[in-house]
């Protein structure tokens, strides 16, 4: 076995001090004898696959890296995400030269995984560019250069780059390594008091030695080696760069600030976001765009304006795992607005298969893949937009996969559309949000339809749900001041357009001003502010007694035009353009009430009000089903048939909508037909 002070240090200084630690008896003998005999009988087999097989571990059993914000990458998805961005035409792959100048990091690389997945499509595309077979000198050779120079992993948690280090030994077992360029960044409070923030140092200025009138406008550090940053092997010498990079790979920690670093007192953590903001503001004077992409809320919107100052200006790729919710949400708005600007958004892979719905492990959020180029603005194309039905299950699938898509052959595995490239720009990345990403398009039709205008227009939307749950405590109908309301959206409860109330509020002691204000603005309209997309009824109701709860109140003058307006909150336009607002969980999104002020309805002159309430008198007592039942609700069809007056289209084209939208995953809870 090498010793501790071969290159194998990293691997082997571990588990050597775990063995110093334990008890020098004939039980702890026999069970390193178990170890050794199931390790040698797994060696082979890991050596061959090459991917990061002790990062599911990790993160199960460590606390931290969940505390740290960080989330597995599953196997699968690295393959996917490494194969995506880097194409054939990135460099020469015959070239072995361009190959060994390419300069790859990962920030936030964890136990390795896309690292590892990066390594082992290098070195397929190398592979793939010879006259045959590599011989096992060759491989050995290739292996070495890619992680002694190509390879840069970052962390702040040194068991993951320990690990990392382990990993990438992986398929060239009998190496000799000069150097990995494997680090563990300092973070949290330091020796002296002094907080630091891990990779996000890197955006802080290069040279202490500057004089005052230039150090804010300084460069960001080009090098590790002023970072106090430890390399996995000790080694004295930090060389892999810090700016012009060929790419960034990366699953940045996205966990809110309220749940991050657990670990730390308050007082050290107040310390941490301190200084975060502190780099966020230096930022802000060398690269305001760049500084407004940060928030508050979470870590990981330091990570876009790092990894877009790490790359090269031409030729370079940012490929990266983010929240459904990055791509839709009001927040996500200027860091979605600035890729587009410094990046071309060259492809999104978003999973729409119920069985798997993240790209991460251990988390229960829908996740997309993206995948951005440096190109010139004026070479910038449409956007891509990938929905796979089904997520790959073997590593064999995922490069099937990877490959079709980058050909442009999805085929039965999922759908794939184009999104206009200044719809991107803007900061509209909707199709994530759907299988069938024609449906992004429809409802960019519906919403721009001259025929309509937003409710919030002509209309009052409010109060919101949790501001009454602040003025009111609920009670008995005998209470004093006790006034009617409307609180669950359960679909056992809610299942026609005409409602009643579930419930009696009363005023808080001491809200009683707040409380009259909010009585004031009660409604017989109502609109739901959160719902199951697929057990979800009803959108929008209408009730006898003016009423409020976490049903939104919009007011209206006239009660005719009240009932037609919950007929038509409960269309398909209108539930199209409910579900293209998901800022949350796809299939249990909730709506602010903006979201709900910016839903289009007919203008005051459309015919389509006394279709809709001709409607109502059909409808108000039908049960409605949940929409994947849509074209067996007498209801539902009833509704559409009245919109489709209001939208002036045919009663066709909107039922060719609304089945559509009933076979959608998140609708069915089921995975799309081929």
């Amino acid at each position: 076995m090498p010793s501790a002070d071969s290159a194998y240090a990293p691997v082997f200084r571990p588990a050597l001090a775990v063995l110093g630690a334990l008890p020098h008896d004939e039980a702890t003998g026999n069970a390193i004898r178990v170890v050794a005999e199931c390790a040698n009988r797994v060696a082979d087999s890991l050596s061959e696959l090459g991917y990061d097989h002790a990062g599911p571990l990790y993160h199960r059993i460590l606390g931290s890296a969940k505390s740290d914000g960080a989330f597995y990458t599953n196997n699968l998805s690295a393959i996917m995400l490494a194969r995506l961005s880097l194409t054939n035409d990135l460099i020469d792959w015959s070239d072995s030269g361009a190959v060994g100048k390419l300069r790859i990091i990962d920030p936030a690389c964890g136990t390795g995984t896309l690292l590892m997945a990066s390594l082992q499509t290098i070195k397929a595309l190398v592979a793939g560019r010879g006259d045959g077979e590599m011989a096992e000198g060759e491989r050995n050779a290739l292996h070495k250069r890619i992680v002694e120079d190509v390879l840069c992993g970052l962390d702040i948690n040194q068991h993951g780059i320990q690990l990392a280090a382990c990993n990438m030994t992986l398929g060239a077992p009998t190496v000799d390594y000069e150097r990995m360029n494997l680090v563990t960044m300092p973070h949290g409070p330091q020796g002296e008091g002094s907080p630091r923030a891990g990779s996000l140092e890197i955006l802080t200025t290069a040279d202490d030695a500057l004089d005052l009138s230039t150090v804010t406008h300084a460069a960001p550090q080009r090098s590790l080696e002023t970072l106090d940053a430890e390399q996995v092997n000790e080694s004295e010498e930090i060389r892999f760069p810090l700016r012009d990079l060929d790419g960034v790979i990366m699953n940045a920690p996205f966990t809110d600030n309220r749940k991050r670093g657990r670990k730390f007192s308050r007082a050290a953590l107040k310390a941490m976001q301190r200084h975060e903001i502190e780099i966020r503001n230096r930022l802000h004077e060398r690269d305001p765009d760049a500084a407004a992409v940060i928030t508050t809320n979470s870590i990981s919107t330091f990570f876009t304006p790092l990894a877009e100052k790490l790359l090269r200006s031409d030729r370079a790729f940012l490929a990266k795992v983010l929240p459904v919710t990055a791509c839709t949400g009001a927040s996500g708005v200027a860091e979605r607005r600035f890729l587009a600007k410094r990046f071309h958004i060259e492809r999104i892979v978003t999973t729409h298969d119920p069985k798997r719905i993240a790209f991460s492990e251990n988390t229960s959020i829908h996740e997309s893949l993206l995948i951005c180029r440096r190109r010139s603005r004026e070479e910038r194309p449409s956007t891509e937009f990938v929905s796979l039905r089904k997520m790959p299950s073997s590593a064999e699938e995922a490069i099937e996969v990877a490959d079709a898509i980058s050909a442009g052959a999805v085929g039965d595995r999922g759908s794939a559309c184009r999104w206009p490239a200044d719809r991107v720009q803007a900061g509209d990345w909707t199709p994530v949000q759907w299988f069938d990403g024609g449906l992004a398009a429809t409802i960019r039709e519906i919403e721009e339809s001259p025929l309509l205008e937003p409710v919030g227009l002509r209309h009052a939307v409010g109060p919101a749900g949790q501001r009454i749950q602040d003025a009111y405590v609920r009670g008995e109908r005998s209470d004093l001041g006790a006034l009617p309301g409307l609180h669950s959206v359960s679909s056992k409860l809610r299942r026609a357009v005409l409602g009643e109330p579930d419930v009696w509020y009363r005023p808080r002691p001491g809200k009683e001003r707040l409380a009259k204000r909010y009585a004031e603005q009660r409604s017989r309209l109502l609109v739901a502010m959160r719902m199951d997309t697929v057990s979800g009824r009803v959108n929008g109701l209408w009730t006898p007694r003016p009423a409020f709860g976490w049903w939104v109140p919009v007011a209206t003058d006239d009660d005719r035009k009240a009932k037609a307006l919950a007929v038509w909150w409960n269309s398909t336009p209108t539930r199209l353009q409910l579900l293209n607002r998901r800022a949350t969980k796809l299939t249990y999104p909730t709506w602010q009430l903006q979201h709900l002020r910016e839903v289009r309805i007919p203008k005051p002159e459309s015919p389509g009000w006394h279709t809709l309430a001709e409607a109502w008198k059909q409808v108000r007592d039908l049960e409605l089903l949940p929409m994947r039942y849509a074209e067996q609700c007498p209801a539902r069809q009833v509704i559409d048939a009245a919109s489709a007056v209001a939208l002036g289209v045919s009663e066709d084209e909107i039922a060719d909508w609304r089945r559509r939208l009933a076979v959608e995953p998140t609708i069915t809870n089921a995975r799309a037909p081929k």
